[in-house]
C-alpha cells in the first residue's frame, strides 16, 4: 500500500462530502486488496470501518449543506463522479 493524500481543500461546502467518499472507496480497495492477498477476511478491517465512518461523516455533510444552505447535494458514484443527465431537445 501506498500513502494516500486526500485534499480537503475545497471550493464550496458542498464538496467535502465528494472528497470523503472518495477517501472511503480507497479505503474499501485497500481492504479488498488485504484481504485477497492474504486470504484472510479480516484482513485490513480496520480500512473498511474507517470507510464506514467516512462515508457517515459525508451523509451527514450533505445533510447539513442542504439544511444549511439548500443545496440538494448531487450523488456520486465511487469514482466521484457525477450522474449522467439525459437532455432532450
Amino acid at each position: 500500500m501506498t500513502m494516500k493524500v486526500f485534499d480537503l481543500n475545497v471550493m464550496a461546502p458542498h464538496e467535502v462530502a465528494r472528497v470523503l467518499r472518495l477517501a472511503a472507496w480507497e479505503f474499501e480497495c485497500d481492504h479488498a486488496n488485504l484481504q485477497s492477498c492474504w486470504q484472510d477476511r479480516e484482513a485490513g478491517a480496520v480500512w473498511s470501518d474507517i470507510a464506514k465512518v467516512l462515508e457517515r461523516a459525508a451523509d451527514r455533510c450533505d445533510r447539513l449543506v442542504e439544511k444549511k444552505l439548500g443545496i440538494t447535494p448531487l450523488k456520486v458514484d465511487a469514482n466521484g463522479r457525477l450522474p449522467r443527465v439525459e437532455v432532450s431537445e
